[in-house]
């Protein structure tokens, strides 16, 4: 099916430069309707609308993956003490589960509203002496990165089985 839209695509580019002057058409892909069909290309738009979607995934995973390395490296240079507990580099990391949990549930109600932008973290760690400070300071961006899983991962595959039909499977 990837391949029949490819062509499709691939047609319609390709169509479009011979007939731009003598038979325009409203969108670049109804100059495949005639070779590949109404359906087809229906179905091609809708795959091109949910790819432009999709565009933002690998950097919503780059920084997903950071969790477990670049966060857990920053937080050896930060301080755990929370008063009655230790916290250990690596065990900041379940916060993001447990936040995932809890926003699941209430994200679209409370935490739509207000996504805000976090202070240059990294910069105030290495212009302080050594685990000067605390290791709750890392809490926004677990928080944030929580949020962003929710909002895509939950959303994006909420919305992609809805605009599941025959061009998908």
């Amino acid at each position: 099916m990837i391949i029949r839209m490819y062509k499709c695509i691939k047609y319609a580019i390709s169509t479009r430069r011979r007939l731009r002057k003598s038979n325009p058409q409203k969108n670049l892909l109804d100059y495949s309707i005639d070779k590949f069909g109404a359906q087809l290309v229906t179905d091609t738009r809708t795959m091109l609308k949910m790819f432009v979607l999709y565009l933002p995934l690998p950097i919503v995973s780059a920084l997903f993956k950071q969790q477990g390395s670049s966060w857990t490296f920053l937080a050896v240079k930060m301080n755990g003490d929370i008063g009655f507990y230790n916290i250990k580099p690596d065990q900041v990391e379940v916060s993001n589960a447990i936040l995932v949990l809890i926003f699941i549930p209430t994200f679209k109600a409370i935490f739509y509203p207000i996504l805000s932008k976090i202070a240059h973290l990294e910069f105030w760690i290495e212009t302080s002496p050594k685990n000067s400070v605390n290791i709750l300071w890392q809490l926004p961006q677990y928080v944030v990165i929580s949020m962003g899983e929710v909002m895509f991962q939950v959303t994006g595959l909420e919305f992609s089985y809805e605009q599941k039909g025959a061009a998908f499977f």
